[in-house]
């Protein structure tokens, strides 16, 4: 049976279009790894249901969990804990999750973010670059039309701090064209190691295009949501 815990509200940012990080302090530290996520328990209509929410943070901070929302309209879970006022207790489930990250491997990283798949992405990002300083590790972000890519100048200022990282942000829709003219059209290599993660049947697309381009099965990890 899942363990229940709780974290009370700390601090909100709005990261603008209905996007914002909920920072919940835990009285003891959750120990997790990179990409994984908890489940919420929201309140609605006298039953409880249950939401996943990717961890955003970094494993070492284990008694503060960031995590990242979209308001969905309708969606009882984003309404339910965007409306939370400060120091409200939100209960959970996890950590939960096989898509994981725990030391990089020895070829090229490549992480791909379709916008809010960003959230299990980032601990990632910085997992890899304490694990194998120097890189090569990469990072593609798409993000909408009118949307302000979340952590832009957290990873551009990693790009221009750490040798071996880059982060390329593209519009919506781009990511498969640019994979497969990237990773697939440009050289013979097949020897790198990508991480997606996003909403809906374009990552199941992107994780084909890749295996069916010579990458091998285990080399593309992805998770779906």
């Amino acid at each position: 049976m899942a363990v229940e815990r709780e974290g009370r509200l700390d601090a909100t940012i709005d990261h603008g279009e209905d996007t914002r990080s909920l920072f919940l302090r835990l009285p003891t530290p959750l120990a997790f790894h990179p990409g994984q996520f908890v489940s919420c328990l929201i309140p609605s209509g006298g039953e409880m249901l249950i939401r996943p929410y990717s961890i955003a943070s970094d494993p070492a901070e284990a008694d503060r969990l960031e995590l990242l929302l979209n308001l969905v309209p309708g969606g009882p879970g984003s309404t339910h804990l965007l409306g939370l006022e400060p120091a409200a207790t939100v209960r959970f489930t996890g950590p939960w999750g096989t898509f994981t990250l725990e030391r990089a491997p020895a070829a090229e990283v490549v992480f791909v973010a379709d916008g809010p798949g960003i959230a299990p992405i980032r601990p990632m990002v910085h997992r890899a670059l304490a694990t194998r300083p120097g890189g090569p590790v990469r990072l593609l972000h798409a993000v909408g039309p009118g949307r302000p890519p979340v952590y832009r100048q957290e990873f551009e200022q990693l790009a221009r701090t750490r040798p071996g990282f880059s982060v390329e942000h593209v519009p919506a829709g781009m990511l498969e064209p640019t994979l497969r003219r990237r990773y697939l059209e440009a050289d013979a290599d097949r020897t790198r190691h990508f991480f997606i993660c996003g909403v809906g049947a374009p990552i199941l697309a992107l994780r084909d295009l890749l295996r069916r381009g010579g990458y091998e099965r285990r080399a593309v990890h992805y998770e779906k949501w």
